[in-house]
């Protein structure tokens, strides 16, 4: 999950699972209000297109291609690699937990960016 209220502003990352969507989901909408949620057009979306349902809160279908990718790469801006770590090539590497967040923070960034456009 990822809030953000501009490009380069996330509120708030974090990977969910699955069987807490529904109630993490309500608490970062009593502390954020946001005004649309951004769902992903994967495979695995309908579970969690029902576990949003009751938020009564407009959903929108995104694509999320090459979004993991992007989230890699994303991630390793953010927490950059320290030692020996550092000469092997990103594309070696696997950061150390799942990049989720990251993911869903790119489709918020992605769609801010287009709405931005005139």
């Amino acid at each position: 999950m990822a809030v953000a209220a501009a490009i380069g502003c996330p509120l708030a990352l974090e990977v969910v699972p699955s069987g807490e969507l529904g109630e993490r989901a309500a608490e970062l909408r009593a502390r954020f209000q946001p005004r649309l949620i951004l769902l992903g057009d994967g495979t695995g979306r309908q579970p969690i297109a029902a576990a949003l349902q009751g938020l009564q809160i407009p959903v929108k279908i995104v694509a999320e291609r090459n979004s993991t990718l992007r989230a890699r790469r994303r991630y390793w801006q953010d927490h950059p690699r320290r030692g020996w770590r550092r000469w092997l090539p990103l594309s070696l590497q696997t950061p150390p937990r799942p990049v989720d967040d990251y993911a869903a923070l790119i489709l918020v960034e992605d769609y801010l960016a287009q709405e931005s456009q005139p």
